[in-house]
């Protein structure tokens, strides 16, 4: 009996120890993932053969990891060249580490001012993947308005939120964005390719604010300016939007100089803050 338990205990240790060694090895294959995340993340792009040679890791297990990690949406291939860049979410998660929490509060003040100013409704938008994720909203005060919500997402090329923020992201950033982008149609006037959505992120580059007009929904315009946190970087877009027709909104002078005026009050403040 007594060599019975004792072979069972040994049994059992044999048990751990195989179990001990298995979490090990998936610590360090997790370990080895992250440096190829990190690296990518400096170097792109970058090809598997360099990524192997700078990690050491053999070029099998390199295109393992990202073959998992581009399913997962965490890196990208480019269809040009075969090199990868960061994916659409390992660029959220870094829009979000960079969104200021206070940013919302802060915002609600100006934004309510706003919205009775342009006559239309106000929105807080950041990017989430390769959409525009509205974060707060100030309702417009005439009855006649839009039936947006805090929460509600849209295709980044159908809204000018959508504009201004490909606009205040990297080149590399962009270009793993609109990889695998589909440009869906909602009207005749919607962006249709990808040619055409860097000429709108290079008039929004350099005129500071975005125009959209009727092309996510026919009768309706938008017009939206970045809001940039200390370090320059574009964390959110201001917007306001309504019907063009049978409101006093409009896409002019006027109100793009509102909105504009805001967004840039509501960078100030975060650089302040």
């Amino acid at each position: 009996m007594a060599t019975d338990r004792s072979g069972a205990r040994e049994a059992r240790a044999k048990d751990v120890n195989a179990a001990d060694e298995a979490a090990d090895g998936g610590v360090k294959t997790l370990e080895k993932a992250l440096r190829l995340l990190e690296t990518l993340a400096k170097r792109q792009p970058i090809g598997v053969t360099a990524l192997a040679r700078e990690l050491e890791v053999p070029k099998s297990q390199v295109s393992r990891f990202l073959k998992t990690l581009a399913r997962n949406g965490y890196a990208s291939k480019l269809a040009e060249d075969g090199r990868f860049v960061l994916g659409r979410q390992a660029l959220a998660l870094a829009r979000s580490a960079h969104l200021p929490r206070e940013l919302i509060a802060m915002a609600a003040e100006p934004m309510g001012a706003l919205a009775k100013a342009v006559q239309a409704s106000v929105h807080l938008g950041v990017l989430d993947g390769s959409e525009v994720l509205i974060i707060a909203k100030a309702e417009s005060p005439l009855r006649l308005q839009l039936t947006t919500q805090v929460g509600q997402r849209s295709p980044a090329h159908v809204t000018a939120m959508g504009k201004v923020l490909l606009a205040g992201i990297s080149d590399d950033e962009r270009r793993a964005l609109l990889a695998h982008y589909t440009f869906q149609s909602f009207t005749p006037n919607t962006v249709a390719n990808k040619e055409a959505m860097e000429k709108e992120v290079a008039l929004t580059r350099r005129r500071g604010y975005a125009v959209e007009k009727e092309e996510e929904h026919l009768g309706v315009g938008c017009l939206a300016a970045p809001i940039a946190d200390a370090a320059g970087r574009t964390v959110a877009a201001l917007s306001i939007s309504g019907p063009l027709a049978g409101t006093p909104f409009h896409l002019g002078k006027n109100n793009i100089q509102q909105v504009v005026k805001v967004a840039e009050e509501l960078s100030r403040r975060l650089r302040a803050s």
